[in-house]
């Protein structure tokens, strides 16, 4: 049952860590804390940078628990970064977020950022909940390598969605045009040609590598994935379309965009437009090349 209007505040609670331990703090800090408190009615988590490396840990809860809820997380992490130090980077790797760390790490903060939980989402706080957890287990299975492979992991993502939505390569070319129609309007023309003439050369260097793997996962998408976070994140799409079970074209662009604008920013991507690219470009060349870019995305056809 959800609260009542205006019984429900949002605990924000900033774990600045290095980041290249944040399997341990997501795996052995937060994902215990999370599944053993009591009285929490959604919380999420957000990947930051900025002023230093930090997990953004939001808890929702009632008012008259939060003092309760905000002691024992307090009392939860003090211990954890006792017992789990993580170390500074090495200033020579050149971080940009060593430069301008304004808190120390190994260290908590609270109440330096808002956070609501957006309410257009089907079951929105239920969705914060699914992608905290999911995020935990991508920690969890690639360990420290999640911040390296990052690009590899959204295109994963990608496929698996448009896999459980059972959407053909055509669909997903116009799709992706719409949104990256949308994003060209904010470019001037020089920068977006830039933009795209590097993302091209990028295609042209590993296409056989990708378009092969993009066919493998195409090919497979209606059988249970290898790893648990894969067939975790196929569970959450197929929830998310039983809810939505009238898919115009224009109710599946914002779909999707909204469900990964949430999902790249809480992974703190800062590639997801080239990933996009990318992957429309690897899957019109799958296509045989056919001029598929110039295509409309009609948002008043049906999708069958």
């Amino acid at each position: 049952m959800l609260p009542k209007r205006g019984t429900a505040i949002n605990l924000c609670i900033s774990l600045f860590y290095n980041s290249e331990n944040w399997d341990i703090l997501l795996t052995e800090g937060v994902r215990p804390f999370l599944t053993k408190t009591k009285g929490l009615l959604s919380y999420a988590i957000n990947l930051s940078e900025l002023r230093g490396d930090h997990i953004r840990l939001v808890l929702r809860v009632n008012k008259k628990a939060a003092k309760a809820i905000a002691d024992k997380a307090k009392l939860h992490f003090d211990d954890f970064i006792q017992c789990f130090p993580s170390d500074l980077r090495d200033f020579k790797k050149g971080n940009d977020s060593f430069l301008f760390m304004d808190f120390e790490n190994n260290t908590i903060r609270y109440g330096l950022f808002d956070y609501w939980f957006p309410s257009t989402l089907f079951q929105s706080e239920k969705f914060e909940r699914q992608i905290s957890l999911l995020i935990i287990q991508i920690f969890k299975e690639f360990g420290k390598n999640v911040l390296k492979d990052l690009d590899e992991i959204i295109i994963q993502l990608l496929l698996i969605y448009f896999n459980t939505l059972a959407l053909d390569n055509k669909e997903i070319i116009a799709l992706l045009n719409v949104h990256l129609k949308t994003v060209r309007n904010t470019y001037d023309m020089k920068k977006w040609s830039d933009f795209r003439t590097k993302n091209q050369r990028a295609f042209e260097d590993n296409k056989e590598t990708l378009c092969n793997y993009i066919s493998s996962c195409r090919e497979n998408w209606n059988t249970e994935y290898d790893s648990e976070w894969e067939n975790q994140w196929r569970q959450i799409i197929h929830g998310i379309d039983q809810e939505n079970q009238q898919r115009s074209s224009l109710e599946l662009y914002n779909l999707f965009h909204e469900v990964f604008n949430r999902i790249t920013t809480k992974l703190n991507s800062r590639n997801t437009l080239s990933i996009y690219c990318l992957l429309k470009d690897a899957l019109e060349y799958i296509e045989g090349g056919m001029g598929y870019e110039k295509q409309d995305f009609d948002v008043n056809r049906q999708m069958n």
